[in-house]
């Protein structure tokens, strides 16, 4: 999902969009969040072991 499309949907307060092959690790400290949904397959991404 892109940015647009999230940003379409009013019952989300908040979103990110990371691009994990460019740059595999989240802008976020560890343990910031207990949970993390992907939303598209991992088989797209290009090192999954380094995300």
């Amino acid at each position: 999902m892109n940015a647009d499309e999230l940003a379409a949907n009013e019952r989300l307060t908040d979103f990110r969009v990371h691009d994990l092959n460019e740059t595999p690790v989240l802008p976020f400290d560890d343990g910031a969040y207990e949970t993390v949904i992907c939303t598209v397959s991992v088989e797209y991404l290009i090192h999954p072991f380094e995300v």
